[in-house]
């Protein structure tokens, strides 16, 4: 499902100009700005801002669920732009109205914020120290008790998994052999294409997805090259190829996206069980030490209990689809060779300019096809997120 590295830079340079035009119909703001940080922060939910050299935000991304829960919010809105110190400082005060932490006089435990970065320097302490004395002074103002700490840098290893998870269109060498910047930027443009996918696995979804037309992009380039007698033996593995393309997007629809698949059945009981937990919770910290009774304390242990009971049960979905996946990813691998054996007469570096410009031609198909495939799962999935925030906040679900 690799791309060859001696068209990886086209690639990466078409890919930029459709994820402008890809977000450009959404709410979310994008940035042109050059990256050159990757700053996390975690509570529950965990969240990824990509900063430009003056330390405002790019991009913003959910690295799990319940981040999604975060930057789905009307707090977000405005997101591009804000300084580290402004970002950070509205993660927690989101994080706070939507019950992941709480203030007054009832607390389960203290809550610890961390804070991690691409860097390690006097820039980015003095930016540490600044989102810390803002976050501290907001936690005060809200009788929050909370731990704040500086997590372990995230290191080059760990920006190369990231881009390769979010753009598996290019060469793993290609991605060892990129320097700390290019890899930043490289995740940057991934991010802007999916800002207003507030679904894990929806991005990977989409991920995948346009690496597996890219890759179709290159063999249909290269087609028209083979011999009449050629190109029938390629037609019949490049058949079975597509068709097992497919086989693993319906797996998704099925299984892991769609709004009755079993992965969001049960992310939405999860959901649910975890807004009653949190707004119950939420309840006892307006009350006074004498007025919490061992009542209020039992249900509060019982919502508890059920929440984690639909965390596990969550992941024992997810767990059920990935031998599927794994059979189907295997499916696919073999019949790329199959392939890429009909093509082996071909000096794939000699068709570079046709290769690109099929590739752009079916990017252009892609970000549509995309939208229109998943768009019933994509209003889905944003409907639950709005009725967890109606469940926790009172917001409107409409």
């Amino acid at each position: 499902m690799k791309i060859k590295k001696f068209f990886c830079f086209c690639i990466t340079a078409m890919i930029c100009l459709g994820s402008f035009m890809f977000v450009g119909c959404g709410n979310k703001q994008t940035s042109n700005a050059s990256a050159t940080t990757v700053m996390n922060m975690s509570i529950n939910p965990e969240v990824e801002f990509i900063l430009d050299g003056d330390g405002k935000v790019i991009t913003v991304n959910a690295l799990n669920e319940d981040g999604n829960l975060i930057i789905a919010s009307s707090y977000f809105d405005d997101i591009v732009g804000k300084s580290a110190q402004e970002a950070g400082t509205i993660f927690v005060q989101a994080s706070k109205d939507y019950g992941f932490i709480v203030s007054g006089n009832f607390q389960t435990e203290d809550a610890e914020i961390e804070v991690s970065f691409s860097a390690d320097d006097e820039t980015i302490n003095s930016m540490y120290e600044n989102l810390k004395e803002n976050i501290e002074n907001f936690l005060s103002t809200e009788n929050i008790t909370a731990t704040i700490t500086k997590a372990e840098q995230i290191t080059k290893e760990k920006l190369q998994e990231l881009v390769e998870e979010c753009a598996p269109y290019l060469e793993k060498a290609e991605i060892v052999a990129m320097e700390q910047a290019e890899l930043i930027r490289e995740l940057a443009n991934s991010r802007k294409e999916t800002a207003e996918f507030y679904s894990q696995q929806l991005k990977k979804a989409y991920y995948d997805s346009k690496a597996y037309v890219l890759e179709q992009a290159e063999f249909e380039a290269l087609k028209e090259h083979l011999t009449e007698i050629q190109k029938v033996a390629f037609e019949i593995e490049y058949f079975t190829y597509t068709q097992s393309i497919e086989a693993i997007e319906t797996i998704r629809l099925n299984y892991l996206v769609g709004e009755n698949s079993t992965y969001q059945r049960a992310l939405n009981t999860l959901r649910e069980r975890k807004a009653e937990y949190l707004a119950f919770r939420e309840e006892l910290s307006k009350l006074s030490e004498n007025e919490i009774n061992e009542l209020a304390l039992r249900q509060l242990e019982n919502l508890e209990s059920a929440f984690e009971k639909a965390e596990d049960a969550l992941i024992e979905a997810n767990e059920s689809v990935v031998t599927m996946l794994d059979t189907a990813k295997e499916s696919i691998e073999q019949n790329h060779s199959r392939v890429m054996e009909q093509l082996q007469s071909l000096n794939s570096s000699s068709y570079v300019s046709e290769i690109s410009a099929k590739q752009q031609e079916k990017l252009n198909e892609f970000y549509t096809n995309f939208e229109n495939t998943y768009k019933s799962a994509k209003d889905a999935i944003n409907q639950n997120i709005k009725n967890f925030q109606t469940a926790v906040k009172g917001e409107s679900s409409n």
